[in-house]
């Protein structure tokens, strides 16, 4: 059963719509049920669904959903296994990301691209093949689908793995919209030339050591932060590529192989 809106809800749905346009928030019955799946299962059916198209929209979604005294829902393709955005209270609102999908940066010399997380990786693939590069990891089975926002929040793993490790072993650096409504910038493009509060950000640079703040974001399912943009490693697209498959009989002579 869907619960109609409650009066607080509709005050929320006015205030998102002065924010990201009257066609941009989705409170049908019909369309909230929607969102309220992922593929391992349906969790209640959220209050309302917003779709930002501009880092600055989702921001400012984000900002107004708390101080409503909702919980934020963000949300990639759909393609999670985990539940991790499946809501369990009525008072909750989903932030469709699949909007945010442009490649803001490809830097081929400095070997690294930056890309709004609602982004696909099959999208991002084909924005790199003319540069001749791409990703470590570069997108799990569902990447025609699947986001980079919502794979980092997954730590999804698949394509390029067996290499370069996990999703999150390709990012050097997020910007991550906080439950307040600001935008936090970390890793290397967090340094000089990054503005607090702004979209402005420094030179993002590879490195192996010392301490920033990626990581709490990483494999986080968005608890702690809306992902608006990534990051990324890039590589030199391989000259070859090849595929192979493995069975077993049993799971037993598969540990054993």
């Amino acid at each position: 059963m869907t619960t109609p809106p409650t009066a607080s809800t509709a005050a929320l749905a006015r205030r998102l719509r002065e924010v990201l346009g009257p066609e941009d928030v989705l409170d049908a019955a019909q369309e909230r049920r929607y969102f309220a799946y992922d593929i391992a299962g349906a969790g209640t059916v959220p209050a309302l669904v917003a779709v930002p198209r501009s880092v600055d929209s989702l921001a400012g979604a984000v900002g107004a959903i708390t101080a409503a005294g909702h919980a934020v829902l963000p949300r990639g393709g759909g393609s999670s296994y985990s539940s991790g955005y499946v809501g369990d209270r009525e008072a909750a609102v989903v932030v469709d990301t699949r909007r945010l999908d442009r490649v803001v940066d490809v830097d081929a010399r400095n070997m690294h691209v930056t890309v709004e997380a609602g982004c696909t990786w099959a999208r991002l693939l084909d924005a790199l093949e003319p540069h001749g590069v791409r990703t470590p990891f570069w997108g799990p089975f569902s990447g025609a689908v699947a986001t980079i926002g919502g794979s980092l929040s997954q730590n999804a793993i698949l394509w390029g793995s067996a290499r370069h490790g996990t999703s999150a072993d390709s990012v050097i650096g997020l910007d991550v919209v906080l439950a307040d409504g600001s935008i936090l910038t970390t890793g290397a493009g967090s340094g000089a030339g990054a503005v607090a509060g702004t979209q402005r950000r420094g030179v993002p640079f590879l490195r192996n050591y010392g301490p920033d703040l990626c990581g709490p974001f990483l494999g986080d399912c968005g608890a702690l932060g809306v992902k608006a943009r990534a990051t990324l490693k890039l590589i030199r697209t391989p000259a070859a590529f090849a595929t192979a498959s493995f069975g077993f009989e049993t799971r037993d002579a598969m540990v054993e192989r």
